[in-house]
C-alpha cells in the first residue's frame, strides 16, 4: 500500500512536466519566492485590520506569527521524516530552480503560506479568498518547479492550516477583534450621555436667576 502511494506521488510528479513551460515557470519562480509567503501574507492581514478599522493590527500580528510557527513546525517535522528531495532520490530528476538542502517532507513553503492563510481567514474573512488562493499558488509552484513531491505540500498545507487556526483563534480570544473594530468605529461618549438624565435638570436649575 505505502509503495503505491509512494509511486503515486512520483508519478504526479513527472506530470507536472507536462505544465512546466513559460510563463508557468516564471510565475511560479516568483510564487515560490520566500516574501510571497510572508510579507504578502502580512499586508493581505494588514489590509484585513484595515478594512475592519481596528487601531490594533491584529489579523497582520497573527498572520506573521503564524507564518514564523508554520516554518519551524514543518522544519521539526523534516528531521523526523527525513524524506530527500526528488533530485537528490532520483539521479534523473531536474528541478527546474536550485534543490535546498532541507528535506522534502512536509512543505516548508505550503506550511508557512497556509498557516498566514488561515490565519487571515479567521481574523479578515473578507479576504479569505485571496489569501487561500495565494497559499496553494505557493504550494503548487513548489511541485511545479520540481523541488517537493505532492505528498510534501499536501501535508505542508494541512500542518500550517492547523497552525495558523489554532494561531487566530488564541488572537481572538486575547483580543477580540469586533471589539477593536467598534472601538475605532464608535464616537467618543458626551458628556451629556455619562452625567445621566439628570444633568440636564440641574444645568438649568442653575442657569436660571
Amino acid at each position: 500500500m505505502l509503495d503505491w502511494l509512494v509511486e503515486l506521488d512520483r508519478d504526479l510528479l513527472r506530470a507536472t512536466r507536462e505544465i512546466a513551460v513559460e510563463p508557468i515557470v516564471s510565475i511560479a519562480i516568483v510564487l515560490s519566492a520566500w516574501w510571497v509567503k510572508g510579507p504578502v501574507m502580512v499586508a493581505i492581514g494588514l489590509l484585513g485590520d484595515l478594512l475592519e478599522r481596528r487601531r490594533v493590527p491584529v489579523a497582520a500580528i497573527a498572520t506573521a506569527v503564524a507564518a514564523v510557527l508554520g516554518e519551524l513546525t514543518a522544519a521539526a517535522l523534516k528531521e523526523v521524516f527525513d524524506r530527500a528531495r526528488p533530485a537528490v532520490a532520483d539521479s534523473d530528476w531536474k528541478a527546474l530552480i536550485a534543490t535546498p538542502s532541507s528535506e522534502s517532507f512536509p512543505s516548508g513553503h505550503a506550511s508557512t503560506a497556509f498557516a498566514a492563510a488561515m490565519a487571515i481567514t479567521v481574523l479578515a474573512p473578507r479576504l479569505r479568498m485571496p489569501a487561500l488562493v495565494l497559499a496553494a499558488l505557493v504550494a503548487a509552484s513548489r511541485v511545479v518547479l520540481g523541488v517537493h513531491y505532492p505528498s510534501d505540500v499536501l501535508v505542508g498545507a494541512l500542518v500550517g492550516a492547523a497552525v495558523g487556526t489554532a494561531v487566530a483563534l488564541v488572537t481572538r480570544r486575547l483580543l477580540p477583534p469586533g471589539r477593536a473594530s467598534r472601538e475605532a468605529s464608535s464616537p467618543p461618549a458626551t458628556s451629556t450621555a455619562r452625567d445621566g438624565p439628570g444633568t440636564s435638570r440641574r444645568a438649568r436649575g442653575a442657569a436660571s436667576p
